[in-house]
């Protein structure tokens, strides 16, 4: 059975949070706007228990 789960993500290992860079950049960089650092930096801002801006993840086992 598949089970959804969406999470805060409030720590991150050096891997996982490349993994989330390169989604996000390969997402703004359509708008040429970010480098890959500043989006690595937005990211890491982001995570964060009570304040905003926050980051969340959809995590699926199948």
């Amino acid at each position: 059975m598949e089970e959804i789960e969406i999470k805060k993500i409030t720590e991150i290992n050096e891997n996982n949070l490349n993994k989330i860079t390169e989604w996000m950049y390969e997402w703004w960089e359509k708008n040429e706007i970010h480098t890959f650092e500043e989006v690595k930096e937005f990211i890491k801002y982001s995570l964060q228990k009570s304040r905003l801006p926050q980051t969340y993840g959809y995590i699926q086992n199948i």
